[in-house]
């Protein structure tokens, strides 16, 4: 009986520590989409300025598409 507890206290923790990463992984995507549509409002003539948000907001889509994307293969 103990044993079923802890099991189901550690599946809730890591469900817990799968969600948080997920919505942490959503925000820096949404923070580096505002940056790049930001710096793309700001030099609509020179969009090349704004490769490095570009970029970075590429790595948090593709990193926010793998967290939930593990959170959907894990169920």
């Amino acid at each position: 009986m103990k044993q079923a507890l802890f099991l189901l206290a550690l599946a809730l923790s890591l469900s817990a520590c799968a969600l948080q990463a997920k919505m942490n992984a959503l925000d820096e995507m949404k923070a580096s989409k505002a940056a790049y549509k930001e710096c793309l409002m700001a030099n609509p003539n020179k969009v090349s300025v704004c490769e490095a948000q570009q970029l970075s907001y590429q790595a948090d889509l593709k990193a926010y598409e793998a967290t939930a994307d593990a959170m959907s293969i894990s169920r």
